[in-house]
Parts: structure tokens; C-alpha cells; sequence
């Protein structure tokens, strides 16, 4: 059994006794000098163990609390002072980010055996410390009296806050669904809200990864570092051996589905293929598609994720021209509903479609994807592109949506030195 803590103090004999298994202590109040007890119970762990800290984290920063406070300030009457006494001064995606990533990190590491995030501080996440082992200094230096104070004074506030925003919720039900009476005494069909705003950073990445790495991964963190920065909400992988995918999900703190095209075929033993990476959990199945035509022994696919705003899916294309004009026009009749024994994608939603298409905007290929499908890039209409994504100043990587109202900005080409494809990210949203 494996083990973390996010700011918990710890009773009973365990205190005493310690644990024999690996333990991830993230600090916020109930620091090891703040709670006598902790410090014992750490003095006692004899596996594997790492103290944590986000910076200025206070208790409800590792709880959904830290994103329904600040939403709820208006109706509380908080400054963002006593906001930020609650929940600490970070913005709440920063805090949700360290909630998800280093839990996940944890039981990678500890069940899955991957993973390099916990090895100390990482430019990732400038905000979290490591608490060297040794130390029984603790960040806030409060005392005890005054923590079991202050976690009065929280739960009181919880209770209040818990009311007020299923009130808000109410009221906001009610005022968006609409309904009116008409003159015969019976009422229109209610009308729904507008759907929530959204906006995600997403990205695609042939990465090269055994032409260029011979299956290696040694590479990707200088790669991250100089050019993916932030994890993005999800990320597409072509040219991707299976443990090179691992390792970016790892590092990105990010969730990984791999479509194996090619199965053992990287110069290390790994598979071949495509890869989806995300941020939080899928709303469903993934989807994994083969389309027509081989490249010599290379089948060509598609794999998507089905997340809360979209479906985000990673797709390579054929190198042959006549190959790809075959797979666009398998792709246009699946979401024409031309193909019974398969579901358009467009039926969960806005599509967001990332990858290595192999041909230019004005190809006949791409047709279906522009005019027959309707779908719109991230570099804007056909033909108006103004940066290339490969190294021989071709643009012939792709981020496509259709089935709902997104629409992108800030979108760049980035090349760098580990691919002959360049980072292409994008911010995507209604």
C-alpha cells in the first residue's frame, strides 16, 4: 500500500509506529512543526518518503475549495486578502494543477514504476519546494494552538460557503432555463443556458522518436524545457515509441493513451505509434481507429480521448499522396454518417484533430478536411497560413476542429532541435 498525505495531521499508534511503505507528505498547515506528531510519525517512516510544499498553500489549497472560494468571493464578502488566507495567494489552475499532477506522480512512481517528477524540484512547477529529509523546519511555523484555531474557524467558514454557493446554484438554474406563458395557458419547452466559456492550450509533436532517437528518451527533458514549457490541457505524439510518450506524460504530469501501429518496431523493442497525452480524466472510452492504406509496413491511425470539452484526437497520415487523398476520404465519410459500422467523432462534440497530415493546406487531400468536413485551422482559412511546421519551410502539420463553435488564437509554430517537425500549440476555446 502506498501512501500520501495532502496536509493532514496523523493520530493514533501509526504515529508512533511509522510505515514500511513509500509516503508523499504535502505540506500546507499541518507542517512537521506545526503538528509535534507528524514529526514523529516522519521520524518513523523507514521506505522511501518526500516532504513537499506549495508555496503560500494554506489548508484548502488541495481541495476543490481552492477554485469555489474565489468564485464565491462576491457573495462572501471577502477581499482578496481573506481569499487568499483561505485558499493562498495562487491562481486557482495553478493550484488544481499541483492537486493533479503530483498524487499521480506518486502512485506512477510507487505502482507503475515511471516517472521523474518526484526526483526534486522541477521548472514545471517553480512553486513547489522539497523539504529535505533531515529538516524539522517547517514553512509556516505556526503553532499548534493556533492551527486547531484557524481549523475551527475554516470548518465554520466551509459550512457558509457550502450554503451560499448551492444558493447561487439554484439561482442560476432558474434564471437560465427560461420559460414563459403562453396565451392558451400552457408553457414553452424550456430554453437551456449558453453553454460555459472554455479555453485550452493544446498542442501536436511529431517527435522523431525513432528516425531521429532511436527509441531514447534522454532528450525529452531538455525539449520540455526549451519549448513545451507548461503542460498543456492535451498534447498529440506522432512518430512516438511507447516509452518516449511515457516519459512526456511523466514529465508533463499528464495522462497518456498510446495507439501501437507498429508493435515492437522502435530500435529499442518499444512500439511505434501515435500517442494522446492529457491533463485530468477522459469522459469515456478512447478511440482507436486504423485507416486505409500501408506505408510499406506502416499502418496509419488515428487515437482520440474523449475529454469535458472535447474530443481530442492525434492522427499520421500517409507519406504517399494517393494514400492520404484515401484517408481523408475515409475520414470525410465516417463524419458524413456514410459508415454504418463507425461513429462520426463529431458525435461527442468539438472535435480537435492534431497531427502530421504529410501534405500543404492547397493539396487535394486536405480538401476534405477544409471544404468537405467544414473543419478550420489553427493558422486560420486555407491558403492564409504564414508559418511552416517542418524543416523544409513546408506547413504539414495540422490542428483542425469541427462540431461546435471553437475557434483558436494564439497559435505558433515553434521548431527546435530535437525533430524535423516543430511544436505547433494553439489556445482553443469558445
Amino acid at each position: 500500500m502506498r501512501r500520501l498525505s495532502l496536509d493532514g495531521p496523523v493520530w493514533g499508534p501509526v504515529a508512533d509506529a511509522g510505515l514500511d511503505r513509500p509516503y508523499l507528505l504535502v505540506d500546507g498547515r499541518a507542517s512537521r512543526q506545526a503538528i509535534p506528531e507528524l514529526q514523529t510519525f516522519w521520524d518513523h517512516l523507514t521506505a522511501w518518503k518526500k516532504n513537499i510544499v506549495r508555496t503560500g498553500a494554506e489548508h484548502l489549497t488541495y481541495s476543490d475549495f481552492a477554485t469555489l472560494i474565489p468564485q464565491a468571493a462576491g457573495l462572501l464578502g471577502l477581499v482578496p486578502d481573506q481569499v487568499a488566507a483561505q485558499v493562498g495567494p495562487q491562481r486557482p489552475d495553478r493550484a488544481i494543477a499541483v492537486q493533479r499532477t503530483y498524487p499521480v506522480a506518486f502512485f506512477d512512481l510507487h505502482l507503475r514504476h515511471r516517472g521523474h517528477l518526484l526526483d526534486g524540484p522541477s521548472p514545471l512547477f517553480p512553486d513547489v519546494a522539497f523539504i529535505p529529509q533531515g529538516t524539522e523546519l517547517g514553512i509556516f511555523g505556526r503553532s499548534r494552538g493556533r492551527l486547531e484555531g484557524d481549523t475551527l474557524r475554516t470548518m465554520r467558514m466551509l459550512g457558509v460557503v457550502g450554503v451560499l454557493l448551492l444558493v447561487a446554484f439554484v439561482v442560476s438554474a432558474a434564471t437560465t432555463t427560461q420559460t414563459r406563458a403562453t396565451g392558451d395557458g400552457t408553457q414553452n419547452q424550456s430554453r437551456p443556458a449558453p453553454p460555459e466559456a472554455w479555453s485550452a492550450r493544446v498542442a501536436t509533436f511529431n517527435i522523431w522518436g525513432n528516425v531521429g532517437h532511436q527509441g531514447k528518451a534522454d532528450w525529452i527533458p531538455p525539449v520540455i524545457n526549451e519549448a513545451v514549457g507548461t503542460a498543456p490541457v492535451a498534447m498529440a505524439l506522432q512518430e512516438a515509441c511507447r516509452n518516449q510518450a511515457a516519459e512526456f506524460a511523466s514529465r508533463l504530469g499528464m495522462r497518456m493513451e498510446f495507439q501501437a501501429l507498429m508493435p515492437h518496431r522502435c530500435d529499442n523493442g518499444q512500439d511505434f505509434g501515435n500517442a494522446v497525452l492529457y491533463q485530468g480524466t477522459a469522459t469515456g472510452p478512447v478511440v482507436r481507429r486504423i485507416m486505409p492504406g500501408i506505408d510499406e509496413d506502416e499502418p496509419r491511425g488515428l487515437i482520440c480521448v474523449p475529454l469535458d470539452d472535447m474530443l481530442f484526437c492525434a492522427i499520421h497520415l500517409s507519406i504517399d499522396q494517393g494514400r492520404r487523398l484515401g484517408q481523408t476520404l475515409w475520414l470525410s465519410t465516417v463524419e458524413k454518417g456514410g459508415d454504418p459500422q463507425l461513429r462520426p467523432l463529431k458525435a461527442w462534440g468539438t472535435v480537435v484533430l492534431a497531427g502530421d497530415f504529410n501534405g500543404e493546406p492547397n493539396s487535394p487531400e486536405l480538401s476534405q478536411l477544409y471544404t468537405t468536413i467544414g473543419a478550420k485551422e489553427a493558422l486560420g482559412p486555407r491558403g492564409a497560413y504564414t508559418e511552416p511546421t517542418h524543416d523544409d519551410n513546408r506547413k504539414i502539420d495540422y490542428i483542425f476542429t469541427w462540431g461546435g463553435a471553437a475557434s483558436f488564437h494564439g497559435t505558433k509554430a515553434q521548431p527546435t532541435r530535437y525533430s524535423d517537425h516543430y511544436l505547433y500549440t494553439t489556445w482553443i476555446g469558445n
